[in-house]
């Protein structure tokens, strides 16, 4: 993160290039920070059958919901942020680093990795989510519950868009200079009222839609609008003093409180899989066995953490051209976000995650279940040229649907999940007709 306290000293030659960096570090971190709950929330358990209580299945579903919101909240920041970029003049960056990452990566003071649930793992998000401006008593409250916290180690994300704001503010003059500034196109930028799924329900009849996939998304255009974008992003987080429970760091807190008092109450109470850390799956052609993370080994979990790398990077296919709009038309759009969202996210990414926290993850019998890798192959990038985008696209969701396929032939060892697996393989196969259909695109396969 940038020290804020020295932006308004900087060269001019340099600040434009120094905000667009900081905004693809935030782009960066709430990518991150998605991946992270989703892959708690994907590791706990669904029944009595896996050792819970009734109580405690109904506790763990509530908090699954909330890990679950809050990821589609910081897909909404993306998004957001993804805005702010395109605003300026540069492109969406949806790249990052693979963890884990240290502390220090993003300065937050919060390692940065796919871990179960569990205290320790709750106890980091609710120091991602910290609030710039706890009082002593809220202070007081946090350490009792989050005995490491340190206010002069713990960074807020907030700083970040803190720092952001006021480099907006320098560079367009107060707002007085916003053309020299927002140079970029405001059609290229995603805005819930652009969305398909609003259109998709007016087309049925149903009218003053406002939002859609539950977020909220505006257009960019001025200083005025960039400091409300930002300002959303930081309260949905952090929250006001006034107001914390419904932002990411309340919600988060009262998880943890829950959490602490029932391993209180029941000591053996587990409400997660024994899922790995960090897992990574091999990439055919490039190796990793050397790299950080844990590598899966157990043959036929592989195959499956490979069809996940694949979903994955097609998804970040699909978003980075939606988002990145160049030369393509509003049927276009439509085609790009009826695959890239709730299809691929809930049809596709939810189910194969949740099938691989049930898979072992060693071949040698050491105890320890997969997770969802988050992977995808470093030439996951902005395909600029409409149609070989949309071919290489179509050729993509072709790969995963084959891959999935032969998933099913030598089977997983469990009716209920080679069900799934059938099912997602049909999903995929209809997403990618329907995406060839509505786009024209083509599968070089």
């Amino acid at each position: 993160m940038i020290d804020t306290a020295s932006q308004t000293a900087l060269d001019p030659i340099y600040s434009r290039g120094l905000l667009a960096d900081m905004l693809a570090e935030a782009a960066e971190l709430e990518h991150s920070l998605c991946c992270q709950y989703l892959y708690a929330a994907f590791s706990l358990k669904k029944s009595m059958a896996e050792g819970l209580t009734a109580r405690q299945a109904d506790l763990v579903r509530d908090w699954q919901g909330v890990l679950l919101d809050v990821a589609r909240q910081e897909m909404e920041h993306m998004g957001l942020v993804f805005n702010l970029q395109i605003a300026i003049g540069e492109a969406p960056h949806l790249v990052r680093p693979s963890f884990p990452l240290s502390p220090k990566y993003y300065e937050t003071g919060v390692v940065s990795m796919l871990e179960k649930f569990s205290e320790a793992c709750i106890q980091r998000f609710v120091l991602f989510e910290l609030p710039d401006n706890l009082d002593p008593g809220e202070q007081k409250f946090l350490k009792e519950h989050v005995g490491w916290y340190d206010p002069k180690t713990h960074v807020t994300i907030g700083a970040l868009y803190e720092g952001i704001a006021k480099l907006m503010t320098t560079l367009s003059k107060g707002g007085t200079d916003n053309a020299q500034l927002f140079i970029g196109p405001p059609g290229a930028q995603f805005k819930i009222a652009d969305s398909a799924q609003p259109q998709q329900v007016r087309r049925s009849g149903e009218q003053g839609v406002g939002t859609a996939y539950s977020v909220t998304m505006n257009g960019v255009t001025d200083l005025a609008s960039a400091l409300a974008t930002i300002h959303q992003i930081v309260n949905e987080g952090e929250g006001s003093t006034a107001d914390r429970a419904q932002s990411h760091y309340g919600k988060f807190l009262k998880v943890l409180i829950q959490l602490e008092k029932e391993k209180k109450d029941h000591p053996s109470f587990e409400p997660a899989r024994n899922v790995i850390t960090d897992p990574i799956s091999e990439i055919p052609g490039r190796g990793n066995s050397d790299k950080s993370g844990n590598l899966i080994t157990n043959e036929t979990t592989r195959k499956v953490s490979l069809a996940f790398d694949q979903a994955y990077t097609t998804m970040l296919l699909l978003l980075a051209r939606f988002f990145g709009a160049t030369d393509q038309d509003e049927d276009d759009s439509m085609a790009l976000e009826n695959a890239a969202f709730f299809p691929m996210m809930t049809m596709v990414i939810r189910p194969l995650s949740e099938i691989i926290t049930q898979l072992p993850a060693y071949a040698d019998g050491t105890a320890g279940n997969a997770g969802p890798t988050f992977r995808f192959e470093l030439r996951s990038a902005l395909l600029p040229h409409r149609n070989s985008a949309f071919d290489n696209i179509a050729t993509n969701l072709d790969m995963l649907y084959r891959a999935l396929v032969d998933l099913q032939k030598p089977g997983l060892g469990n009716k209920v999940l080679n069900d799934r697996l059938t099912f997602m393989a049909e999903n995929v196969w209809r997403i990618a007709d329907n995406f060839k259909n509505a786009s024209g695109a083509r599968s070089l396969q």
